[in-house]
């Protein structure tokens, strides 16, 4: 390892709040696979997977004794809330820790950068890093830290009428990936002054237009839940 890539690996540990013991372990989980196919180095998708599990087994059990007399629907539809790509891909941009990511040259580059998948990937893979250089503990920390605020929303209050939440969680078990992109209204016709377009994959599912960004955006994954089955 580089003088160089050391000096960045300890900017991360500052950013994301955890002192490796063995920095190695934070560096492969910051390689992508174009990388490390290049490179012959090892990417991160060992510890994504190890992460994967932490996250799900420390969301799980919050879950449970927070919620000691819901179902097991009920609990599986509030963990999938937590731990969508989406949101996890939002952690990691507030880090800003994706320019720490080696990845190999041309296209690659650019999909690192865009990807919501590949930083929800990172995101895993940092936990299975924290997991396995310092336990458990440390990584129910890293999690905790990270996605508080989602995590102490009171999901009991959730209804059916939420169509944003029923879709993203739709599209997180499909393994899909989920935009939304709103602007105001240029016909000047208030109440309803915003209008939104949600895309999967790329591809238009479903617009919707509300007196607020909110209402507009569940408008429009009222409609895109109607296609996207």
């Amino acid at each position: 390892m580089t003088t160089e890539r050391l000096k960045q690996l300890r900017l991360v540990e500052k950013l994301i709040g955890y002192t490796f013991k063995n920095t190695a372990l934070l560096d492969e989980a910051l390689t992508h696979a174009s990388y490390a196919n290049e490179h012959g180095a090892r990417s991160y998708e060992r510890l994504e997977f190890l992460g994967d599990s932490v996250l799900g087994m420390t969301v799980s059990v919050y879950l449970m004794k927070r919620y000691p007399d819901k179902d097991e629907g009920f609990l599986t539809k509030a963990k999938a809330q937590i731990v969508s790509g989406p949101t996890l891909a939002r952690r990691v941009e507030d880090l800003g820790i994706v320019g720490y990511v080696l990845h190999g040259a041309g296209k690659a580059s650019a999909e690192v950068a865009a990807s919501a998948k590949v930083k929800e990937d990172i995101f895993e893979a940092v936990t299975g890093a924290i997991m396995t250089d310092g336990g458990l503990a440390e990584a129910e920390k890293f999690i905790k830290r990270l996605l508080n605020d989602v995590m102490e929303k009171d999901f009991s209050l959730k209804t059916d009428s939420d169509s944003k939440s029923r879709l993203l969680e739709t599209v997180t078990k499909r393994g899909a990936e989920c935009r939304f992109e709103i602007a105001p209204t240029d016909d000047g016709n208030p109440p309803e002054a915003y209008v939104a377009e949600v895309y999967i994959d790329g591809s238009l599912y479903g617009a919707g237009r509300g007196r607020s960004k909110k209402k507009a955006e569940q408008a429009a994954s009222a409609e895109a839940l109607k296609k996207f089955k």
